[in-house]
């Protein structure tokens, strides 16, 4: 997890994925990473702007 991007490795190679909400966020962490922690929500207008500032507008390619 980088910024907002979700990355998987598999067999076939990498997938991306744009992490959209806050609740996506919040919902990637627990199922992904056996992390509950809601209160992580709070911290999402942090991370779409450091995401942007650090990707600018670019998307999960």
């Amino acid at each position: 997890l980088r910024g907002r991007v979700f990355q998987r490795l598999t067999a076939d190679g990498k997938e991306q994925e744009l992490v959209e909400t806050a609740d996506d966020y919040v919902r990637l962490l627990k199922e992904r990473f056996g992390l509950d922690l809601p209160q992580t929500a709070s911290l999402w207008p942090n991370i779409c702007a450091r995401h942007e500032a650090l990707f600018g507008e670019q998307a999960a390619s």
